[in-house]
């Protein structure tokens, strides 16, 4: 199969997500759950194999056991509300801005740049949402269907683009 038609082939499937989310948001919202937690524990395995001295090893190993950590939480307790989502996924941003920061010192590249910006905000943003419950509350009420909204533009966009864009 070419590019072309894996993208749109991806596109409908990230549409088809959109929808469940919107029509079954809390059966689609635990599944999805179960499916982040497996994607913490093999996303963290695939970062510590190709780790190759590209950084600080115990730290990696530190975020590594982290993230496994949280992954079979959100895979073997399936969550009864959508604030543990909230605040694992929280958790999660808090930790990959801190990672980026950590990286950017270490390997002498802190200063003015877009990804000190990027792992900034990533930081006060994943605070903003852990310290203060009325904001939970808010995302919690309408986050399935703007997760539901978002795959079903990153659907949309995705066979839109494949199809202007990518010749077979």
């Amino acid at each position: 199969m070419k590019s072309k038609s894996l993208l749109i082939i991806s596109g409908i499937l990230l549409t088809i997500i959109g929808v469940l989310f919107l029509v079954l948001p809390e059966a689609t919202l635990l599944i999805y759950t179960k499916f982040i937690g497996i994607a913490l524990i093999v996303y963290s395995l695939m970062k510590f194999v190709g780790h190759k001295n590209r950084g600080n090893l115990f730290f990696d190993i530190f975020m590594m056991i982290i993230y496994v950590i949280l992954g079979l939480l959100l895979f073997t307790q399936p969550l009864s509300t959508l604030f543990d989502v909230i605040y694992v996924s929280s958790i999660f941003i808090f930790l990959q801005g801190v990672t980026m920061l950590v990286s950017l010192i270490y390997n002498k590249e802190f200063g003015l740049n877009p990804f000190v910006f990027v792992a900034v905000i990533m930081i006060v943003l994943s605070l903003i949402i852990l310290m203060n419950p009325f904001v939970v509350i808010v995302i919690a009420s309408i986050l399935p269907y703007m997760v539901g909204f978002g795959f079903m533009y990153a659907g949309i966009t995705e066979i839109i683009f494949s199809s202007k864009y990518l010749t077979e």
